[in-house]
């Protein structure tokens, strides 16, 4: 981003501050946008906002129990009134320990 667009951008993104917002805007910009953490950090520092890289962390991968209420929900649903499902899964490793992801697709 250019610096000459800095003060532009910091005035318009005031309304951002707050946690709700901030928290949203954290998270589309990760797993909407593809957006990195550091990256995050950066552009909320660039903006006006001071907050740490774990803070940054933290808002990414705690506190989405609703989300994932909301992602049973829809599986549920789709199950419920779906022909047929299809389903698959495949093992891996994950901090030493043996997983296994489940797959679900109409």
């Amino acid at each position: 981003m250019a610096k000459r667009s800095l003060p532009i951008l910091r005035k318009r993104c005031t309304v951002i501050t707050s946690a709700p917002v901030l928290q949203c805007l954290i998270l589309h910009q990760y797993f909407g946008s593809g957006v990195t953490q550091p990256q995050i950090k950066e552009l909320l520092w660039d903006i006006g906002i001071s907050i740490s890289a774990g803070e940054v962390n933290n808002l990414v991968i705690h506190d989405h129990e609703e989300f994932h209420a909301e992602k049973d929900e829809i599986l549920a649903t789709g199950i419920r009134c779906s022909r047929y499902l299809q389903t698959d899964d495949t093992g891996a490793r994950h901090q030493g320990a043996k997983r296994v992801l489940h797959l679900h697709w109409q």
